[in-house]
């Protein structure tokens, strides 16, 4: 494959390869927000619930109790037995005086039965041991004692999944008809509020979510890669056609050259060749050896603006005549810079007669200032000269090429090429019959 199918194509494993990865991550980010959001809502349910029964709570306390008929969940609170009118009969039923603790410890034993919400109150120093606490409370009840504020966490009950809160329940005044002896105060951390909110279904939903999430992105996936396929086919087809507009233009203007001054016939060829074998050795890349070799094929056209006599001159120019072959360089320039797929090789084209010393021109640019593909297409354009027969000197044998070549180094030459340009070009092998008529 040439180089610039081989770059498309790795272009498009490089778009395929982050499109997926940016899905996967997009996806886990998701699926770990949905398994995030069960957690919040089990946090959300376990304050509903601690703060419902609080409510219960706080309002039983506020009217000294309620009374309640006995039934067989429901039996008289021992530590109430004090209270005269503790008991008593009305139509028909017995009913006893129940205190905010016990109330919401049936309300809470009832709320668990029916939702699967664990909660009670609990406390360290107990009255009922019942309500004695498991090791997350115990480690729970600390907490709220200190800080005062609710503690939760995820914890595991009997090998299930659930999310545990814990709420300070502070002493009010009417609590110390039962507490007093334990030497609580008003204000004092008398336990606290426990709710368990089992998770099992909310990672269920969490992972339909998931699921329906995955299918959503799969989708999506398969849309991109059918996208990136389109366009990377699209553009294949564009820069192709591109390539070969651009050798359309690239023939046709070396033909109108060539037809116009038969000496250059095979000229643009031939340095092309030498520039790209040059640039190969130097180690370049692929991109900047074809960039150099489309640079020579084009790099004489500005010669069709002027006149045959000045090249077809058997003796040696004269001033005017020189700039007037001076001038072919800007004139190429000019050329290129007309037809804006030339952009890249136009810099290189308007260059390759600068010397290393700065003797060159147009510009008279002095040693790496020159560019380094038009400092290459110098060097190879020198070597086709050398070794061509012209109407105005004969031909050099390879050798006698190298050995000038070699002289100029570091003066018309920049000596890395030149290294470069004895090694790459000492096999190469010139048709003897070629005059450049």
């Amino acid at each position: 494959m040439d180089f610039k199918g081989t770059f498309l194509a790795l272009q498009s494993r490089l778009l395929y390869f982050s499109w997926t990865v940016l899905l996967i991550l997009i996806y886990l980010a998701v699926a770990v927000a949905s398994y995030d959001c069960a957690r919040n809502i089990a946090l959300s349910e376990a304050k509903i619930s601690i703060g419902k029964d609080m409510l219960h709570r706080s309002w039983i306390a506020s009217h000294g109790g309620i009374y309640v008929s006995l039934d067989e969940n429901t039996s008289p609170n021992q530590r109430l037995s004090h209270i005269k009118d503790r008991d008593f009969e009305a139509i028909g039923k017995k009913f006893t005086l129940m205190n905010h603790e016990y109330a919401l410890s049936q309300i809470m034993g009832d709320y668990s039965k029916r939702y699967g919400a664990q909660t009670r109150a609990t406390s360290k120093l107990l009255l009922n041991p019942k309500n004695r606490p498991d090791q997350w409370e115990i480690v729970a009840l600390d907490k709220v004692e200190q800080t005062r504020d609710p503690y939760y966490e995820l914890d595991d009950i009997e090998g299930e999944e659930y999310f545990r809160l814990m709420k300070p329940m502070t002493m009010k005044k009417e609590c110390l008809k039962c507490h007093s002896n334990q030497g609580y105060e008003v204000g004092d951390v008398g336990g606290g509020a426990s709710v368990a909110i089992p998770m099992k279904e909310l990672y269920e939903n969490a992972f339909k979510q998931s699921a329906i999430a995955l299918a959503a992105f799969s989708f999506l996936w398969s849309l991109g890669m059918i996208a990136i396929y389109l366009y990377f086919k699209n553009f294949s087809v564009y820069v192709n056609g591109r390539d070969e507009l651009y050798e359309r233009y690239s023939r046709g203007l070396v033909n109108m050259m060539e037809q116009k001054n038969s000496y250059t016939a095979g000229h643009s060829s031939r340095v092309a060749h030498y520039s790209k074998l040059i640039a190969k050795e130097m180690r370049l890349s692929d991109s900047d050896c074809e960039l150099v070799r489309k640079a020579a094929t084009l790099h004489d056209i500005g010669k069709i603006g002027i006149e045959d006599s000045v090249f077809f001159k058997p003796s040696k120019l004269n001033a005017d005549e020189r700039k007037r072959v001076q001038e072919h360089v800007e004139l190429s320039y000019k050329a290129l810079s007309e037809i804006s797929i030339f952009d890249d090789v136009k810099e290189i084209v308007r260059n390759h007669h600068e010397r290393y010393d700065g003797g060159g021109y147009p510009r008279g640019t002095l040693g790496q200032k020159t560019p380094l593909l038009a400092q290459i297409l110098a060097q190879a354009d020198a070597f086709d000269a050398m070794t061509t027969h012209r109407v105005y000197k004969n031909k050099k044998s390879i050798s006698e090429a190298f050995k000038e070549i070699s002289e100029l180094s570091g003066k018309q030459f920049n000596p890395e090429i030149v290294k470069a340009t004895l090694e790459a070009l000492k096999d190469i092998v010139i048709d003897q019959n070629n005059h450049d008529k």
